[in-house]
């Protein structure tokens, strides 16, 4: 009777032993599984904007030669991994061949590698792409009732525009082509009117605690007349 408890206690042993590799196992699997999916979702954009800068000819080849053998290079051993996986999942246990730390540590420098090329890359591009907008310009018509909403829609497209690190594929580049278009055509217009130093400088002194007459020249009376704002002014007395 002893004998039999104790082969019992043993079977249970063993059995508990095998439960907790299989749980020990599980939890590896299930892990590394996750790591190769995030590295998946964390890469594959970066990647994406990358072919999408070099068909535009925004960043030269040369200098994402390296970038890209990496990157290839990182989504070959995914691949090969998955195979791997499903054709030996014990496969995926093994450090000297799946080390997690280190797969992860070569995922996060890839990605911020390309994140810092392309950063530099856009602002780049939006430099050589976007119109010198004079915030001084903008400020000053801001507060004429005529042109603030002019003023406005340009602020708002420079900002939109500026609002991402880089586009991430064509079709969010050609979103953002649309938006400097736009950008540049609303600076176009609103620069056309030309703005004299003169005038320039009495709305400014205007708005802010107001001006004498003597400013008010008539090179600025007829801009003021010309573009009808005359009724966005009034005289007081001190």
């Amino acid at each position: 009777m002893l004998v039999e408890k104790s082969q019992e206690l043993i079977e249970l042993s063993k059995q508990k032993k095998d439960l907790q590799k299989f749980a020990n196992n599980l939890k590896t699997f299930q892990t590394r599984q996750k790591q190769i999916n995030d590295a998946v979702a964390v890469i594959q954009l970066p990647v994406e904007a990358l072919v999408t800068f070099r068909q535009r000819n925004i960043i030269d080849i040369v200098l994402t030669q390296n970038l890209t053998k990496k990157a290839d290079a990182l989504l070959n051993f995914i691949i090969t991994a998955e195979e791997n996986f499903k054709n030996d999942p014990d496969w995926i246990l093994d450090n000297t061949k799946f080390d997690g730390n280190v797969f992860k540590q070569n995922v996060d420098g890839l990605k911020a590698s390309i994140d810092k090329l392309l950063t530099e890359a856009w602002r780049s591009y939006l430099g050589q792409q976007m119109p010198s907008t004079n915030s001084e310009i903008l400020s000053v018509l801001s507060k004429v009732e005529n042109f603030k909403y002019p003023v406005q829609q340009i602020r708002n497209l420079d900002a939109e525009i500026k609002k991402i690190a880089y586009p991430i594929n064509n079709s969010q580049f050609a979103i953002y082509e649309q938006k400097i278009a736009q950008l540049r055509q609303s600076w176009d217009t609103l620069k056309s009117d030309d703005f004299p130093d003169a005038v320039l400088d009495f709305i400014r002194v205007t708005a802010n605690q107001g001006t004498s007459l003597k400013l008010l020249t008539p090179e600025v009376q007829s801009w003021i007349n010309q573009h009808e704002i005359a009724d966005n002014f009034k005289i007081s007395l001190i």
